[in-house]
C-alpha cells in the first residue's frame, strides 16, 4: 500500500493504471480491499474523535461556518444560480451587487485620532 500510495504522485504510475490495479471486472482486488477497509479505519476514528472531543467539533462547525459564509457571499454577489448555468437576470438592477456596493461605500472609517 505504501508503494502504491507513494508512486502516484512521484509519477511513477499514472492514475488509470492505478485504478486498474485496485478493481479488475468492477470488483476490487485484494489492494482494492485493503485500501477501502484502510479508510474505513480513518472514518470510523474520525467519528470517534468527533464524538467524543469537543474542540474537535467546535473546530470543524467553525470551518463549516466559514464556507458557508463564503457560499452565502458568493450567492449575494453571482448573478448566476449555483444549479443552473443561466443567469437569473440580465439587469444589474435586481442583483444584489450594486446595493451591497452602495451599502460598502457608506461605511466611514475612523481617521486618526477618532475611535469607533
Amino acid at each position: 500500500m505504501l508503494r502504491v500510495a507513494g508512486s502516484l504522485p512521484l509519477g511513477e504510475v499514472r492514475g488509470h493504471d492505478l485504478i486498474r490495479m485496485l478493481s479488475r471486472d468492477g470488483k476490487p482486488t485484494g489492494l482494492g480491499d485493503a485500501f477501502a477497509h484502510y479508510g474505513r479505519l480513518f472514518k470510523t476514528l474520525h467519528l470517534l474523535q468527533f464524538v467524543s472531543d469537543e474542540g474537535y467539533r467546535r473546530m470543524i462547525g467553525a470551518q463549516r461556518n466559514v464556507t458557508e459564509a463564503r457560499h452565502r457571499l458568493a450567492r449575494k454577489i453571482s448573478p448566476v444560480s449555483p444549479r443552473s448555468s443561466t443567469t437569473t437576470s440580465t439587469s444589474s438592477a435586481n442583483t444584489p451587487l450594486p446595493d451591497l456596493l452602495r451599502r460598502a461605500a457608506t461605511i466611514t472609517r475612523p481617521t486618526h485620532g477618532q475611535r469607533r
